[in-house]
């Protein structure tokens, strides 16, 4: 039947009291009868929802009319094909089965009927000679196996068949005897899926747990098959079953393991709770576990005492039987004191030959001394994985983290090892979180800003880079286009600044009101003495030799510097040439630092740019910013592009994005439906290609046998037809010359033999060829319509991975790490989300990455004042359970390079120690299987931006290697000097910013000048008469 939500769908019953004249609705396939055209509507809106299943084939997503339809398909190919010989074997075979899952039940009537074959079906078979025909079972004989003494089987339990061949042929005997392996059925009538459909389409199974299968009614009247389904697998049987099932394993958890013993002699009504004594007899305790299965209180058909309500130490009965009649001696895993019986009773049982477990026997006047029971602990329930990663007890072999690159010299002299840092010896470890961070908002929100991507390779070199003449476009696009944000070109403010006090008057008269001592009360008058005189002097002569300092004392030049032009009509003006975005970053730092909060990130590069014993100007502002610390640089960069990151552009552009990535999931949703469609349709004329293979397979093997036994029948013939050449030998020997037309005639009879023969053979050849060459034809279309089917479903799979690269590019709501490892370390991949794996060839850093690194940021403080650093308590406990420290154990699996805490940062670049990093984490922990997952699933991808980043450096520095020894090539002119770029290491210098001359006409830092076309990459220009690349002399470490 067809079902909704996975239970049969319910028919409407017939109104009552109908008429002859009655109007009604009628459903045809259902045969429901509605009064009301309402209710006629509903049902049919019903019926056509797409939320129904066909119960054979488990196709859903149908409407009733379709799934109704393919069940009625499905049956008659069903009751086509399947063997009817075969139903009624299978049917009695899983009739109360209580296999749940129809699979397993397919699987054990497969496997069974296999080679089992039943009188009446068609089957394959293979003869002793080789030849493989068609026949009939008639008869089925099945021999039982035979056992020898000792146990082993002779010979397994097997079945003959008495078989009749259906083939023609004379060749072949009529009716063979063979055993189960010379025989096979047809594959196209017994198959899983075929057997599936008929066992869905027979069977039924109620709802509860454990219910049996059970034949439908109509079939099993006609194989007359009972149905009532036995008494101990009634529903309330197995219910309770299950229920003693359950009590009995929660009785066995409350009581442990207990040793016990229980001896039962002498009948019921002798049995008494007081120890009885008799002569020359001691005194025993019987001990029963009453949370003991009942199974094993029987012993012998006899009941324990405890199961009719009697106490459970009975004494033993020297008048009952022997003792071991009746003896329970439960397993346990401890091995009790026992003796002999025949010490225990002398010779009175000197036949029973046992030893029982016993407690010592009790002298009159000594104290009775029991036996302490036996309790052992049960084991430990076994762990179930993941669990918290520092709870797993470590390997033995453990093999340390692959060791970590850094950006920093500090960093990397806080290891122990000789780990690879880069040479960047001014670069702070709390600056390259921040260096990170930048890079990865300019590039993801790159449309925003109107810059090209750019390599973290090449962003690093411009933020470290200075020349006195030579400007690097990146440092410089990259500055502009982040201010540009800030005020759009009407002069509007878009980003959340506090604001300046109204004028300097006010502000002047209000700090001369606030100097104002307020109005203090007089105090007491004390009485004044020459000691309290001299006190007070010199506390007056030292307020004046140490003065107070001013808070509000000014600290840099930068008020003076926007006194005539504020930085808002600069921006507004895109005034950023000759130094211009230097004195709008002044000015936006400035303001800035009215608020408490940014005032400690603003304070030292307003000090820098704008010292107190320098004339402000914008030269000398522009000679500062180049002269500046690295790290002051990207504080200040940060500074204002967290300031961007907040206005009113980029929420646009985001919920921008979160739209796109709507639209993607939708057409993802539409491509995934076809892709479904299209394989079903492919299931379909593959099942079809199938049949009409096998048909062809089969016709082309009985053409073949027929083809064989004509030659047969055509030699017997001619061993029948006297031969000419007999007679004419004969007379041979009584004439001395053979008359030549006797010879010719023989001739010419062999020549029409055998063209005749050839002409037949050619004739039913044809036909042969003009029949297979229909269905070889409708082969080739079914071939056709697949290989069209295949193409559609892969053309599908092309747009869902096209569409997931979209929703992971355009997915720029926050940047994702990777996880989490077992040291609450964090790993970032920056190209996973956000960003393309490879820029596109018309971008300005083709070089098949951006980033080319996995990122490692240590634990932050609440995860080592949680996790690592414990309270000594803790600490000593977990030394106790692991056999050391936590942060012994970091030091032992990290290795020699660790990062101590969140503002330290390390880096992986090889794919090597990619996958060694895979096999040091552990998935039986929490963190590290999620971790351990996103590297496993993202691992190719980041081996290929590894390798790309390797390839482009080694390739960069062969070049440098060529150029310093080749030398460098210089054309010189009056006006201008050259910088050859191949013989330097500034590889910042490359980059343009195509984006905005693309879309703006110019750069960012050129506004207002006349459009210009994208240069060639590699192409730099100089801006002074004598310009001379250089870097900044005046601090250690460049070069």
């Amino acid at each position: 039947m067809v079902q909704f939500k996975r239970k049969p769908v319910q028919y409407v019953p017939h109104p009552k009291r109908l008429k002859e004249n009655d109007e009604v609705f009628f459903i045809q396939q259902t045969g429901e009868i509605f009064r009301d055209y309402e209710a006629y509507l509903q049902r049919r809106d019903f019926y056509l929802q797409k939320k129904f299943t066909c119960e054979i084939t488990g196709r859903s997503g149908l409407s009733f009319f379709d799934a109704l339809e393919s069940e009625m398909e499905e049956t008659r190919i069903v009751d086509d094909n399947f063997p009817e010989p075969l139903r009624e074997p299978v049917l009695r075979r899983v009739q109360f089965s209580t296999i749940s899952r129809i699979d397993d039940l397919v699987t054990l009537a497969y496997d069974e009927f296999k080679e089992d074959f039943f009188p009446g079906e068609t089957v394959i078979v293979l003869l002793p000679s080789g030849d493989r025909t068609v026949g009939q079972v008639r008869e089925k004989t099945t021999m039982s196996a035979l056992t020898n003494p000792d146990g082993s089987v002779e010979r397994p339990a097997q079945s003959r068949y008495f078989i009749r061949v259906l083939a023609n042929r004379p060749d072949l005997p009529k009716e063979t005897y063979l055993d189960g392996s010379n025989l096979t059925r047809d594959k196209k009538f017994f198959t899983k899926n075929m057997l599936r459909a008929f066992l869905k389409q027979t069977l039924s199974r109620a709802s509860w747990v454990g219910a049996p299968w059970n034949v439908k009614p109509g079939i099993a009247r006609e194989y007359s098959i009972n149905i009532d389904i036995p008494p101990h697998l009634a529903q309330s049987e197995i219910q309770a079953m299950r229920f003693a099932e359950r009590e009995r394993k929660l009785g066995s958890k409350r009581a442990g393991i207990q040793n016990h013993i229980t001896i039962y002699q002498g009948p019921p009504e002798d049995r008494s709770p007081d120890f009885s004594t008799h002569s020359g007899k001691s005194k025993h305790r019987s001990v029963s576990n009453p949370n003991m299965h009942p199974q094993q209180h029987f012993h012998q058909g006899h009941p324990m005492p405890h199961m009719h309500g009697q106490p459970q130490f009975v004494p033993y009965q020297a008048y009952g039987a022997p003792p071991g009649a009746m003896l329970h001696i439960p397993y346990s895993q401890f091995e009790p004191p026992s003796v002999p019986v025949q010490q225990l009773y002398g010779n009175q049982y000197a036949h029973q030959p046992i030893q029982v477990p016993i407690y010592q026997p009790e002298s009159p006047r000594s104290p009775r001394v029991p036996t302490p029971p036996r309790n052992p602990t049960p084991p430990p329930p076994p762990i179930k994985y993941p669990i918290e990663d520092l709870d797993i007890t470590p390997k033995e072999d453990v093999v340390a983290r692959p060791q970590l690159k850094y950006l920093t010299t500090e960093t990397a002299e806080m290891s122990s090892s000789d780990s690879e840092h880069e040479e960047r010896t001014e670069l702070q470890p709390n600056s390259v979180g921040p260096l990170l961070e930048i890079w990865n908002t300019l590039n993801v929100h790159k449309e925003v800003f109107t810059l090209d991507s750019f390599t973290i390779d090449d962003f690093l070199d411009a933020m470290d880079f200075s020349s006195d003449e030579l400007d690097c476009e990146l440092f410089v696009e990259i500055h502009c286009a982040v201010l540009s944000i800030l005020v759009n070109p009407q002069g509007h403010v878009l980003a959340q600044l506090p604001q300046f006090e109204e004028s300097s008057d006010e502000s002047e008269s209000e700090s001369e009101e606030s100097d104002e001592p307020s109005p203090e009360p007089e105090p007491v008058p004390v009485r004044t003495t020459r000691g309290s005189l001299r006190k007070q002097e010199i506390e007056r002569l030292r307020a004046l030799r140490t003065p107070t300092p001013d808070p509000n004392a000014p600290t840099h030049r930068a008020p003076e510097l926007l006194e005539n032009y504020g930085w808002i009509e600069r921006l507004k003006a895109r005034d950023f040439r000759a130094g211009g975005w230097e004195v709008i970053m002044i000015g936006v730092l400035w303001q800035l630092s009215l608020d408490e909060r940014e005032k400690k990130n603003c304070e030292p590069v307003l000090r820098y740019l704008a010292p107190l014993d320098v004339e402000p100007t914008q030269e000398t502002t522009r000679e500062h910013y180049a002269t500046m610390d690295i790290n002051l640089r990207i504080q200040a960069l940060e500074t204002i592009t967290m300031l961007a990151v907040r206005t009113k552009p980029i929420r646009e552009y985001m919920e921008q994005m979160s739209e796109q990535m709507t639209e993607f999931r939708k057409q993802k949703i539409d491509c995934q439906r076809k892709r479904k469609v299209f394989m079903e349709e492919l299931r379909e004329v593959d099942d079809k290609r199938k049949t009409l293979q096998t048909e062809i397979v089969e016709k082309n093997l009985a053409a073949e046998t027929n083809g064989d036994a004509k030659p047969v029948n055509g030699a017997a013939d001619e061993e029948k037809s006297p031969p000419p050449e007999i007679k004419d030998t004969d007379s041979e020997e009584t004439e001395d010359e053979m008359p030549t037309r006797t010879l010719r005639r023989a001739d010419e009879r062999k020549r029409k033999r055998e063209e005749e023969i050839t002409r037949k053979e050619q004739e039913k050849k044809a036909k042969a060829d003009a029949k297979s060459s229909k269905q070889d034809t409708a082969l080739a279309k079914l071939m056709k319509q697949i290989d069209g089917k295949r193409a559609a479903i892969k053309g599908c799979e092309d747009q869902i991975a096209t569409i997931d690269d979209h929703l992971r590019e355009t997915n720029i709501q926050r940047t994702k790490q990777l996880g989490r490892d077992r040291f609450w370390n964090r790993y970032y991949w920056f190209e996973r989300n956000g960003m393309s794996f490879a820029p596109s060839d018309d971008e300005s850093c083709p070089y098949g990455y951006k980033n080319g690194r996995l990122w490692i940021q240590g634990p932050d403080a609440s995860e080592l004042a949680g996790f690592i650093d414990l309270p000594p308590a803790d600490m000593a406990d977990y030394k106790k359970r692991i056999g050391m420290t936590v942060p012994q154990r970091r030091d032992k699996e990290e290795g020699a390079t660790r990062l101590p805490d969140a503002n330290h940062w390390g880096y992986l670049d090889s794919p090597t120690d990619l996958a060694a990093l895979i096999d040091w984490l552990d998935d039986r922990g929490l963190r590290e299987k999620t971790l351990r997952k996103e590297l496993v699933t993202w691992r190719v991808s980041i081996a290929q931006c590894m390798t790309a980043m390797h390839a482009h450096r080694d390739a960069a520095a062969a070049k440098r290697a060529a150029a310093s020894e080749d030398g460098a090539t210089r054309v010189s002119t009056r006006t201008k000097t050259y910088a050859d770029l191949g013989a330097t290491r500034h590889r910042c210098l490359m980059w343009r910013n195509g984006a905005a001359v693309e879309r703006l006409g110019h750069r960012h830092g050129e506004p207002g000048g006349k459009k210009i076309a994208k240069g060639k990459k590699g192409e730099v220009k100089a801006v002074g008469k004598s310009a001379k690349l250089v870097t900044r002399g005046t601090r250690s470490g460049r070069g």
